[in-house]
């Protein structure tokens, strides 16, 4: 099979020289994720009254590390710091160029007490490009509710909107939170996919069925998804 390419265009001349370019999202690990222990059920199972494991951790869930490592990551070139002002509403500023952070005056969509009530916008440095058939989902950071700020969700067919400028991406901020953003802080996170047509059907339960693939989930204490149905996916 052969590797689709995906390219990251600078929107400007400094961009080039100053923004880092979106990397794999496997780079931005968070170090909360890093410190989860890896239960070894194997070693010292410790079992529920329904004999389900209870000493699982979230490291032993493939689709939630996926989440994480899957697509790329546009990450802060530099530190923001956001303040609150008497009025309540934020102010924010940062020392350098280019430009990746606006506010917009007027708000166009709900925005929930959690957040000032402001809408912010990433200023997108560099330009996705996709192949024939691809687009991008535009999102926050899968499962980082870590951040300070929550970037709203998008989709840009990037086969052929790939201009200079790229556009906006709406992010709401914690009205709790006042300090710096720093500099390498995950923005959003890119995920290619290919577009289809797609119909949907209903099927009825079929409890042979059902059966057979419960007793290969649970013919182990672990790692049977992984080792059966997990398919590692590729991003450099």
């Amino acid at each position: 099979m052969t590797n689709k390419i995906i390219e990251f265009i600078p929107s400007s001349e400094e961009v080039g020289l100053v923004v880092p370019a979106p990397k794999p999202a496997k780079n931005y690990i968070p170090d909360w994720y890093k410190a989860i222990p890896v239960a070894n059920q194997l070693k010292n199972p410790s079992l529920d009254e329904s004999g389900a494991l209870d000493n699982a951790t979230l490291k032993m869930c493939m689709p939630f590390s996926d989440s994480l490592t899957s697509g790329y990551i546009q990450e802060t070139p530099y530190d923001i710091v956001i303040k609150r002002q008497e009025d309540g509403s934020p102010y924010y500023w940062y020392v350098t160029q280019p430009q990746i952070i606006s506010c917009r005056t007027k708000v166009s969509t709900y925005i929930s007490e959690e957040y000032y009530q402001a809408e912010f916008t990433w200023l997108a440095p560099w330009i996705i490009k996709t192949p024939p058939g691809w687009s991008c989902i535009i999102t926050h950071p899968f499962n980082r509710q870590d951040l300070p700020f929550t970037t709203m969700t998008g989709i840009i067919d990037t086969d052929k909107f790939h201009h200079s400028p790229f556009g906006a991406t709406p992010f709401n901020i914690k009205a709790s939170f006042t300090g710096v953003i720093p500099a390498g802080t995950p923005m959003y996170q890119i995920i290619p996919f290919e577009r289809s047509k797609w119909e949907s059907q209903i099927k009825p339960f079929n409890a042979d069925v059902n059966r057979k693939k419960f007793h290969i989930l649970k013919r182990k204490l672990s790692g049977v998804y992984m080792d059966n149905m997990w398919t590692k996916k590729h991003y450099k």
